[in-house]
């Protein structure tokens, strides 16, 4: 019980420091993709060019249910969801997750989460750079080139990726922040725009491939409120 009351107080206050009580944001349209490995669907919502990413799917939802077993019942199928919204241009996550009938708020610094506090001191700026090939790829009836993808350090290191450019998602603005931060070291990022539509590794096993974009305009807010008179 004392254990699980300090983590209870602990994971408060880190979810509610520097937390700002009203937060508006848009979300443009929403992108579905199959899983191959796990056999699994998700969904992203994407706002302002990839600066906002939502989602509530169920397969993410599983993925944090075991860290919060001890807020629901003991029940391993007990209803859980969760809604996650990152500002990239920040790495901040705000999250909620509802299991049977608590419900957890979190505010997560994702790039110290990722690197467990570390700080960010490579002794040289990497590059995460594209490589156009000739391969083309068919996803539902379009075809797309495919580029690789790899770390100018490490350039063994690829992953191949085609995207589709028609809809609005810059990596190289808004996504350097959180992949520095999972590399502990900085990183500029110069990969094509777009919406990912399908990856694959260097083995040849296949990662995610782009079932459907939905354009879906949507307003949020986020309004928390904690008050003592």
């Amino acid at each position: 019980m004392i254990k699980k009351a300090i983590f209870l107080v602990v994971f408060v206050l880190f979810g509610v420091t520097g937390f700002s009580q009203n937060f508006n944001f848009s979300l443009d349209y929403e992108v579905s993709y199959f899983l191959p490995k796990s056999n699994d669907t998700i969904n992203i919502k994407v706002g302002n060019e990839g600066q906002y990413l939502y989602t509530d799917s169920k397969k993410v939802a599983e993925s944090f249910k075991s860290s919060f077993r001890r807020f629901g019942s003991r029940d391993k199928d007990a209803m859980t969801t969760a809604k996650l919204f990152i500002d990239m241009s920040t790495s901040f996550m705000l999250m909620q997750m509802t299991i049977d009938d608590n419900i957890i708020w979190g505010h997560v610094d994702l790039t110290t989460f990722m690197n467990r506090g570390r700080p960010i001191d490579a002794p040289e700026e990497m590059t995460l750079v594209k490589k156009a090939t000739t391969e083309i790829v068919q996803v539902n009836g379009k075809e797309y080139r495919v580029y690789e993808i790899a770390p100018n350090n490490k350039p063994d290191d690829v992953l191949y990726a085609a995207f589709d450019d028609s809809y609005d998602l810059n990596y190289n603005e808004h996504f350097e922040k959180l992949v520095s931060g999972a590399a502990g070291g900085m990183f500029k990022i110069d990969i094509p725009n777009g919406v990912l539509v399908y990856a694959r590794d260097k083995k040849g096993n296949e990662i995610i491939r782009l079932l459907e974009v939905k354009e879906n305009p949507l307003k949020g807010t986020v309004d928390l409120k904690f008050t003592l008179e």
